[in-house]
């Protein structure tokens, strides 16, 4: 028995990330853009947060570790091309 949706709440981390971008993308003043990425990283928590609660629960044991690997692979690989010039 779930308490709390998760897809509720993976979508409520989206609708956060998105408001924060826009408001950065948007900014004119310096406290809208700390306002916006305070907003982006709520959402952006709730992204690394609510992928592992999605992997939890919609993945049996012996093939979990396979998941959550994958998602670390992309994870590192985003963060080390994301300083590549190409």
């Amino acid at each position: 028995m779930e308490v709390v949706d998760n897809k509720a709440l993976y979508l409520i981390a989206l609708v956060l990330f998105d408001i924060g971008s826009t408001l950065c993308g948007s900014a004119s003043l310096m406290n809208v853009l700390i306002i916006g990425r305070a907003l982006a990283g709520l959402g952006g928590a709730g992204f690394c947060l609510g992928v592992s609660t999605l992997l939890s629960s919609l993945t049996t044991a012996p093939e979990r570790p396979l998941y959550v690997a994958s998602t670390g692979l992309v994870w590192g690989l985003g963060s080390v091309l994301g300083y590549v010039n190409i």
